[in-house]
């Protein structure tokens, strides 16, 4: 699948791999409305699914709540992967879609109280810059210390 990225999107698709960034476990795109924030997301989705689908991985997707991050982030991500037949099972009232091994466990940041219970070897959080700041720590918090399996 070829999939053609803005200069800011490309560099989070690459992040997470690049030698020079080994150190770093948290990145950010930091940009405006309509900037493709939510696409890079779906991107970068589908360079994990490239690299990992045949691994028990599990990958957190976080949004402002899981409705909204059905419309978004899962809607472009799923008509991303049925365009290029990538094969998936979706059980959205479970919040969980799997794509070969890889599961994607996906929650609403709403409440970052209630985020617990799920060991995640990397999340992808949408729209958390649109929570005030107390509780975008308390939602990055929460995700970080459940993000706490190596990748295989």
């Amino acid at each position: 699948m070829e999939l053609r990225l803005l200069p800011h999107q490309l560099q989070l698709w690459q992040a997470p791999w690049s030698p020079q960034l080994s150190h770093v476990n948290t990145f950010v795109v930091r940009a405006g409305y309509g900037a493709g924030k939510t696409f890079g997301d779906c991107a970068l989705c589908v360079n994990l699914i490239d690299r990992y689908h045949r691994y028990p991985v599990n990958i957190g997707l976080g949004g402002s709540s899981l409705t909204f991050l059905r419309k978004t982030l899962l809607k472009d991500l799923f008509n991303l992967l049925g365009g290029a037949d990538i094969q998936f099972d979706s059980n959205m009232q479970l919040g969980v879609f799997r794509v070969g091994e890889m599961t994607f466990t996906c929650f609403g940041i709403e409440n970052p109280g209630v985020i617990y219970g799920h060991n995640l070897n990397a999340a992808l959080i949408d729209e958390i810059d649109e929570q005030p700041q107390d509780k975008a720590l308390e939602v990055k918090t929460a995700v970080s210390e459940r993000t706490r399996i190596p990748f295989p």
